[in-house]
C-alpha cells in the first residue's frame, strides 16, 4: 500500500472512528475517567440512575478544580450516546434503563491505560507462549502421519524426562517474580475480551437491522430471508459472528473446564508465590472467568432475544404492515417530487385529501395574562425555628440503623483471621458480637459468599449456630452454612 493510500485510509478512519473522536474531544479526560471508574474496563451494564448520580458527583468535583463543564449529567450522556461512546438499552422492570460502553470507548480506555501504566513487553512468558502456539500450529497443519507421530514422540520424551526428574525429587518451582510475570501475561490476554463482547453485540444489532431491511425491500431478496425464517433457520445465530460466539460460549460454560479453572486458581493463590501477588492481581485472577461468564451471558441473551424478535416479526405478519407503510411513504414522496418538478402545486390549489383542523385554539401571546407571584400573600403567620446543632453520635446511629456497616465487619474478620487463622462466621461472632443484630449476620454471610468462602475440607454440608441480640434485647439464634474466611481472602480483598 502506498503512502497516499494509507493517508486516505487514515483520513477516512479519523472522520468515521468514534474512538478517535473521543480522543479529540475537549473533555476526553473526564469521559475516560468516568467510564473507567464506573465500568472498570468491562462491558457490563449499569442502571442509568446510578450512572447519572456518579456523573453528577464527578462534575461537581471537576468544577471545583477549575474545569469548565457547564452541562448536566443527562445532557452529557445524551451527547456520549449520540457520539457512539455509550449504548443506552431499555433494561428490565427491575433495573430500568441501562448504560454500557461501546467497543470504541473500551479501546480508548485500554489504550490510555497502557500509556499510563506501561506494560513489560520483553518477558520470557511471551516468548514461551509464541513458541508453544507455533509448535501447535505446525503440528495441526502437518498432513504427514510420520510428522505428527514424530512430534508426539518428542512431546512424550519431554514428559517422560520431566516425570523422571520429579521422581528423583527435582522440582523446579517458579519464583515470585516468575509467577507475577505469568499472571500479568494472563490478565493482559484478557484485556481485549470486553471490547470483543461489545463488538459482537454491535454485529448482532447490525445484522438484525440488515435482515429487517431486507424483509421490507421491494425486490426478491426478502424471499430468501422469509424462506429461511419459516424453515426454522436462526439467521443471526447461524451467521459468522453467531457461530463464533456460540463456540466460545459453549467452551466458556463447559462444567469440566470451569471446575478445573477454579481449582487451578485456588491452588495458585493458596501457595506462597501467590500470596506475594498484589491485591489487584489476586482480584483480577479470582474474577477473571466470572466476569467473562457474566458478560457472555449478557451477549447470549442479546443473541437469543434478537433471534426470537426476528422470528416474531415474520410469523405475526408484522413485516407486512411495515412493508405497506413503507410503500405508502415511498408513494407520497414520489408524488411530492413529481408535483414539485411540474410546479403544479400552489398555495390555493384544491387538494383531493381533506384536511382536519387541529383541536386546539390558537391565540396571540399578547392575549395571555401572566400571574404575578408578588401579588400573592400568605394567609397564616410563618413560624420561625431556631437553628440547632446535630449530634454526630445520633447521626452515626441513624446510618448504622439504615445500612450494614461493612467497614466494621471487614475489620472484625481481619482481626480474627490474623490472630487465629482460618475462622468461620460463628468464630468471628464469638469475639466480636453482632452490633447490628441480624444485619451483621447477613453482612458476614454476604462477605463470605462474595469471596467464595467454602466449608472446611470434607464438611461440604456442615452448618453452625450463630447468635445475636435483637432490638428488644432478646437473644436470637439461627443455623447457617459453615463458611470459612482465610488469610487469602484477607489479602485478596485488602480488608
Amino acid at each position: 500500500m502506498s503512502a497516499l493510500a494509507r493517508y486516505l485510509a487514515f483520513s477516512r478512519l479519523g472522520a468515521e472512528s468514534p474512538a478517535l473522536a473521543l480522543l479529540r474531544s475537549q473533555l476526553w479526560p473526564l469521559i475516560v475517567a468516568v467510564l473507567s471508574e464506573v465500568f472498570e474496563g468491562s462491558s457490563r451494564r449499569v442502571p442509568s440512575s446510578e450512572f447519572y448520580e456518579f456523573l453528577d458527583r464527578t462534575l461537581t468535583a471537576v468544577r471545583d478544580v477549575g474545569t469548565e463543564a457547564p452541562g448536566t449529567a443527562q445532557s452529557y450522556v445524551r451527547t456520549w450516546v449520540d457520539a457512539g461512546w455509550m449504548l443506552r438499552r431499555p433494561g428490565t422492570a427491575a433495573t430500568g434503563e441501562t448504560l454500557e460502553p461501546t467497543q470504541a470507548a473500551l479501546v480508548v480506555m485500554d489504550f490510555l491505560g497502557g500509556l499510563q501504566t506501561p506494560r513489560r513487553g520483553l518477558t520470557v512468558s511471551r516468548v514461551e507462549t509464541l513458541t508453544r502456539q507455533l509448535e501447535d500450529l505446525a503440528r495441526e497443519t502437518d498432513p504427514s502421519v510420520q510428522g505428527r507421530l514424530a512430534a508426539l514422540h518428542r512431546e512424550r520424551d519431554r514428559i517422560d524426562a520431566a516425570i523422571a526428574r520429579v521422581e528423583e525429587g527435582e522440582v523446579d518451582l517458579a519464583g515470585p517474580e516468575r509467577v507475577a510475570e505469568k499472571v500479568s501475561e494472563i490478565l493482559r490476554g484478557a484485556d481485549d475480551i470486553p471490547a470483543d463482547f461489545a463488538r459482537v453485540r454491535a454485529e448482532f444489532d447490525s445484522l438484525n437491522q440488515d435482515l429487517r431491511r431486507r424483509l421490507l425491500d421491494q425486490d426478491g431478496a426478502r424471499g430468501d430471508v422469509l424462506d429461511a425464517v419459516f424453515g426454522g433457520v436462526d439467521l443471526i445465530g447461524d451467521s459468522e459472528a453467531g457461530r463464533s460466539f456460540s463456540s466460545f460460549y459453549s467452551v466458556l460454560l463447559d462444567p469440566e473446564r470451569s471446575a478445573s479453572v477454579d481449582t487451578w486458581i485456588d491452588d495458585i493463590l493458596s501457595r506462597q508465590q501467590g500470596t506475594d501477588l498484589p491485591a489487584p492481581a489476586r482480584r483480577g485472577l479470582r474474577g477473571l472467568f466470572d466476569e467473562m461468564e457474566t458478560a457472555g451471558a449478557e451477549v447470549n441473551g442479546v443473541l437469543t432475544s434478537l433471534s426470537r424478535s426476528l422470528r416474531h416479526f415474520v410469523t405475526t405478519d408484522a413485516y407486512v404492515e411495515h412493508r405497506r407503510m413503507l410503500a405508502l411513504i415511498r408513494s407520497a414522496r414520489a408524488s411530492a417530487a413529481e408535483a414539485s418538478t411540474a410546479r403544479a402545486v400552489r398555495p390555493n390549489t384544491r387538494m383531493s385529501v381533506p384536511l382536519r383542523r387541529i383541536g386546539m385554539s390558537v391565540r396571540s401571546v399578547g392575549a395571555l395574562r401572566l400571574r404575578n407571584p408578588g401579588e400573592e400573600r400568605v394567609a397564616t403567620e410563618v413560624t420561625h425555628h431556631d437553628e440547632g446543632s446535630a449530634d454526630l453520635g445520633a447521626l452515626t446511629a441513624l446510618v448504622r440503623a439504615s445500612e450494614i456497616d461493612e467497614t466494621e465487619l471487614r475489620a472484625h474478620v481481619r482481626d480474627v483471621v490474623t490472630r487465629r487463622g482460618p475462622s468461620s462466621i460463628a468464630t468471628i461472632l464469638s469475639e466480636h458480637p453482632a452490633t447490628q443484630g441480624v444485619a451483621s449476620i447477613v453482612g458476614l454471610v454476604n462477605l463470605a459468599m462474595a469471596r467464595r468462602s467454602t466449608a472446611p475440607p470434607g464438611e461440604a454440608a456442615a452448618t453452625e449456630t450463630v447468635r445475636w441480640t435483637s432490638g428488644s434485647d432478646a437473644v436470637r439464634s439461627a443455623r447457617i452454612p459453615t463458611l470459612v474466611f482465610t488469610a487469602d481472602h484477607v489479602l485478596e480483598d485488602d480488608l
